[in-house]
Protein backbone atom coordinates (compact mmCIF):
# COMPACT_ATOMS: atom_id res chain seq x y z
CA UNK A 1 0.00 0.00 0.00
CA UNK A 2 2.73 2.53 0.55
CA UNK A 3 4.67 1.77 -2.79
CA UNK A 4 0.94 2.83 -4.61
CA UNK A 5 0.93 6.04 -2.01
CA UNK A 6 4.33 6.77 -2.67
CA UNK A 7 7.21 9.00 -2.26
CA UNK A 8 5.42 12.26 -4.05
CA UNK A 9 2.41 12.45 -2.01
CA UNK A 10 1.43 13.94 1.33
CA UNK A 11 -1.18 13.67 3.27
CA UNK A 12 -2.88 16.44 5.86
CA UNK A 13 -5.48 15.15 8.32
CA UNK A 14 -7.35 16.27 11.42
CA UNK A 15 -6.14 14.31 14.85
CA UNK A 16 -8.80 12.07 14.22
CA UNK A 17 -8.22 11.18 10.32
CA UNK A 18 -6.25 8.13 9.16
CA UNK A 19 -5.29 7.72 5.80
CA UNK A 20 -4.23 4.34 6.12
CA UNK A 21 -6.33 2.18 8.92
CA UNK A 22 -9.50 3.76 7.77
CA UNK A 23 -11.57 6.95 6.64
CA UNK A 24 -10.93 10.86 8.15
CA UNK A 25 -13.87 10.79 10.64
CA UNK A 26 -15.14 13.26 13.29
CA UNK A 27 -14.91 17.04 13.23
CA UNK A 28 -13.32 18.79 10.91
CA UNK A 29 -10.55 21.53 11.49
CA UNK A 30 -9.26 22.16 7.95
CA UNK A 31 -11.23 24.23 5.90
CA UNK A 32 -11.01 25.27 2.33
CA UNK A 33 -8.53 28.11 3.55
CA UNK A 34 -5.97 25.58 4.62
CA UNK A 35 -6.59 23.80 1.12
CA UNK A 36 -6.20 27.34 -0.93
CA UNK A 37 -2.88 27.43 0.72
CA UNK A 38 -1.78 24.48 0.31
CA UNK A 39 -2.63 24.94 -3.66
CA UNK A 40 -0.45 27.92 -3.77
CA UNK A 41 3.14 25.92 -3.34
CA UNK A 42 5.27 26.06 -5.85
CA UNK A 43 6.69 22.70 -5.11
CA UNK A 44 3.46 21.26 -5.67
CA UNK A 45 1.87 19.61 -8.70
CA UNK A 46 -1.85 19.46 -7.23
CA UNK A 47 -3.40 19.21 -4.02
CA UNK A 48 -6.95 17.59 -3.23
CA UNK A 49 -9.86 17.56 -0.64
CA UNK A 50 -11.35 15.01 1.52
CA UNK A 51 -14.59 14.77 3.11
CA UNK A 52 -16.44 11.82 4.95
CA UNK A 53 -18.54 10.67 7.29
CA UNK A 54 -20.88 6.73 8.09
CA UNK A 55 -23.88 7.05 5.77
CA UNK A 56 -26.33 4.34 5.51
CA UNK A 57 -26.11 2.54 1.78
CA UNK A 58 -28.59 0.64 0.43
CA UNK A 59 -28.73 -1.45 -2.59
CA UNK A 60 -31.35 -4.14 -3.59
CA UNK A 61 -33.29 -3.55 -0.45
CA UNK A 62 -30.46 -4.27 1.85
CA UNK A 63 -28.87 -1.70 3.90
CA UNK A 64 -25.49 -0.77 5.83
CA UNK A 65 -23.49 1.82 7.01
CA UNK A 66 -20.73 2.44 5.06
CA UNK A 67 -18.05 5.25 5.32
CA UNK A 68 -17.95 7.37 2.15
CA UNK A 69 -16.10 9.73 1.20
CA UNK A 70 -15.97 12.94 -0.90
CA UNK A 71 -13.37 13.42 -2.80
CA UNK A 72 -12.41 16.83 -5.23
CA UNK A 73 -13.20 15.87 -9.00
CA UNK A 74 -10.89 18.44 -10.33
CA UNK A 75 -7.95 16.11 -10.66
CA UNK A 76 -9.07 13.06 -10.18
CA UNK A 77 -7.93 10.66 -13.15
CA UNK A 78 -4.56 11.94 -12.69
CA UNK A 79 -4.74 11.54 -8.83
CA UNK A 80 -6.00 7.87 -9.18
CA UNK A 81 -3.10 7.37 -12.34
CA UNK A 82 -0.82 8.41 -10.13
CA UNK A 83 -1.94 5.82 -7.35
CA UNK A 84 -1.98 3.33 -10.54
CA UNK A 85 -5.74 3.02 -9.82
CA UNK A 86 -8.10 1.96 -12.70
CA UNK A 87 -11.37 1.80 -13.36
CA UNK A 88 -13.00 -1.80 -14.12
CA UNK A 89 -15.70 -0.21 -15.89
CA UNK A 90 -17.53 2.85 -16.54
CA UNK A 91 -15.84 6.29 -16.05
CA UNK A 92 -14.48 8.96 -13.07
CA UNK A 93 -16.31 11.87 -12.11
CA UNK A 94 -16.97 14.93 -14.61
CA UNK A 95 -17.46 18.65 -13.55
CA UNK A 96 -21.04 19.17 -12.90
CA UNK A 97 -21.61 15.50 -11.51
CA UNK A 98 -23.87 15.44 -8.48
CA UNK A 99 -25.44 12.37 -6.82
CA UNK A 100 -23.00 9.92 -8.66
CA UNK A 101 -20.77 7.32 -7.09
CA UNK A 102 -17.32 5.18 -7.82
CA UNK A 103 -17.63 1.86 -5.95
CA UNK A 104 -14.48 -0.19 -4.92
CA UNK A 105 -14.51 -3.73 -6.66
CA UNK A 106 -15.71 -5.67 -3.22
CA UNK A 107 -18.55 -3.13 -2.81
CA UNK A 108 -19.18 -3.88 -6.15
CA UNK A 109 -19.04 -7.55 -6.18
CA UNK A 110 -20.16 -8.79 -3.42
CA UNK A 111 -20.81 -7.05 -0.16
CA UNK A 112 -24.32 -6.85 -1.32
CA UNK A 113 -26.50 -10.43 -2.26
CA UNK A 114 -26.37 -9.25 -5.85
CA UNK A 115 -23.69 -7.22 -7.66
CA UNK A 116 -23.46 -3.70 -8.43
CA UNK A 117 -22.79 -2.89 -12.07
CA UNK A 118 -22.23 0.87 -13.78
CA UNK A 119 -25.83 2.14 -14.30
CA UNK A 120 -27.37 0.55 -11.47
CA UNK A 121 -28.86 3.04 -8.42
CA UNK A 122 -27.82 2.97 -4.84
CA UNK A 123 -28.90 5.10 -1.89
CA UNK A 124 -26.73 7.05 0.54
CA UNK A 125 -28.30 8.60 3.30
CA UNK A 126 -31.82 7.55 1.32
CA UNK A 127 -30.93 9.82 -1.55
CA UNK A 128 -30.76 7.80 -5.36
CA UNK A 129 -26.94 7.62 -6.62
CA UNK A 130 -26.47 6.35 -9.88
CA UNK A 131 -22.90 4.40 -10.36
CA UNK A 132 -20.66 5.43 -12.35
CA UNK A 133 -17.64 3.47 -12.43
CA UNK A 134 -16.38 0.69 -10.79
CA UNK A 135 -12.86 0.22 -9.81
CA UNK A 136 -10.07 -2.47 -10.67
CA UNK A 137 -9.68 -4.83 -7.91
CA UNK A 138 -6.53 -3.47 -5.56
CA UNK A 139 -6.03 -5.90 -2.96
CA UNK A 140 -6.60 -3.53 -0.20
CA UNK A 141 -9.26 -2.87 1.85
CA UNK A 142 -9.11 0.94 1.66
CA UNK A 143 -9.62 1.06 -1.84
CA UNK A 144 -11.86 -2.27 -2.53
CA UNK A 145 -14.59 -1.56 -0.13
CA UNK A 146 -14.21 2.27 -0.76
CA UNK A 147 -17.67 4.32 -1.78
CA UNK A 148 -16.63 7.71 -3.38
CA UNK A 149 -18.83 10.52 -4.33
CA UNK A 150 -18.20 14.14 -5.25
CA UNK A 151 -16.93 16.41 -2.52
CA UNK A 152 -19.46 18.84 -3.45
CA UNK A 153 -22.20 16.41 -2.78
CA UNK A 154 -20.62 15.27 0.66
CA UNK A 155 -20.58 18.32 1.65
CA UNK A 156 -24.46 18.88 0.87
CA UNK A 157 -25.61 15.51 2.71
CA UNK A 158 -23.37 17.27 5.76
CA UNK A 159 -24.59 20.27 5.41
CA UNK A 160 -21.77 21.59 6.07
CA UNK A 161 -20.61 23.96 2.01
CA UNK A 162 -16.85 24.04 3.11
CA UNK A 163 -16.20 21.04 4.89
CA UNK A 164 -12.85 18.96 4.60
CA UNK A 165 -11.57 15.82 6.52
CA UNK A 166 -8.14 15.55 4.94
CA UNK A 167 -5.62 17.00 2.21
CA UNK A 168 -3.64 15.43 0.14
CA UNK A 169 -1.08 16.91 -2.29
CA UNK A 170 1.36 15.40 -4.76
CA UNK A 171 5.01 16.83 -5.49
CA UNK A 172 5.78 17.65 -8.47
CA UNK A 173 8.75 15.44 -10.19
Amino acid sequence: QFDKFGTRRVFVGTKTANGFGGPPSGSTTLSQKDLDTVKKLSFLEYAEALFSNRFEMGYNREKFSRDIYGISIADVEKAFADLDIKLESGRWFRKGDKYVTVLGFRIAKDYFDKEIHVKNVVTIDGIRFDVIGIIEEQGDQNSDYAVRIPIDTMRELMDDPKGLSALTATVKK
